[in-house]
């Protein structure tokens, strides 16, 4: 029988050993894909593959199997440990989906909420000119939310001396500088509490500034002098403005 005619199926599993085989005759063509894996290589041999590994080579793998820039993904992504990241400032989520505003006379002109924070901030009641002199407070805390361009204060302070301020009564301090183009609308809902001389006060943001001034009347209409306040004033505060 000549030696070519011998099929496979005439072979027994582990009839043909090692030293059966010529030297460099199994060529590649003849190993299928996914045949031979790491643990059918000798530990050396898989020492020097990690040992030739470079930088280059891990970061090419990464980025081969990195996933694609703008992905759209169905159904519920859920994080089981750590923070979604978003790593360029201006960017964000983008609502843009979702339904605008039909109410008559409404333009939307953002959908996208690209900031989040919360914070302290420091409340200081003074005059609009003079200087501090003695001025001291008390018991101040201060706490603030911005989400997107939208900031949520609250403040509470206790002045126990005037000092040597004089002019509107003003409260410095506010963690953002507000947006110029609101200048007095974005009105503080909040009211010192303590030893003013008369009623109905409110603080009121500045456009463009970091501080109030605070109104008096009943309609905010006019501006309260520094001298109104007396000792021993709690003031509280809370509000939000646009930045």
């Amino acid at each position: 029988m000549a030696i070519d005619t011998i099929k496979s199926t005439a072979v027994l599993d582990g009839a043909i050993a090692t030293a059966d085989i010529a030297d460099a005759n199994i060529t590649t063509a003849k190993i299928a894909d996914d045949a031979v894996t790491a643990d059918k290589l000798a530990n050396a041999i898989n020492t020097s593959i990690a040992a030739k590994a470079t930088t280059s080579d891990v970061n090419t793998a990464v980025a081969l199997r990195a996933p694609i820039a703008t992905p759209t993904l169905t159904g519920d992504v859920t994080l089981s440990n750590g923070n979604l990241v978003v790593g360029t400032n201006g960017k964000g989520i983008d609502f843009a989906a979702n339904a605008d505003s039909s109410a008559t006379g409404a333009s939307t002109t953002s959908e996208l909420l690209d900031d989040y924070e919360e914070g302290t901030w420091t409340l200081v009641l003074q005059g609009s000119s003079g200087s501090a002199g003695s001025w001291n407070q008390s018991g101040m805390v201060a706490k603030y939310t911005k989400i997107g361009n939208t900031v949520h204060f609250t403040g509470t302070s206790y002045l126990t001396n005037t000092g040597s301020y004089s002019g509107y009564a003003v409260i410095n301090g506010l963690p953002f500088v507000s947006n110029s183009g609101l200048n007095m609308s974005a009105a503080a809902a909040g009211i010192p509490i303590g030893q003013f001389n008369s009623t109905n006060y409110m603080p009121l943001v500045i456009g463009g500034q970091s501080y109030m001034h605070i109104r008096k009347g009943q309609y905010g209409d006019a501006t309260a002098l520094y001298s109104e306040i007396g000792l021993n004033v709690r003031i509280i505060v809370s509000g939000t403005y646009f930045i």
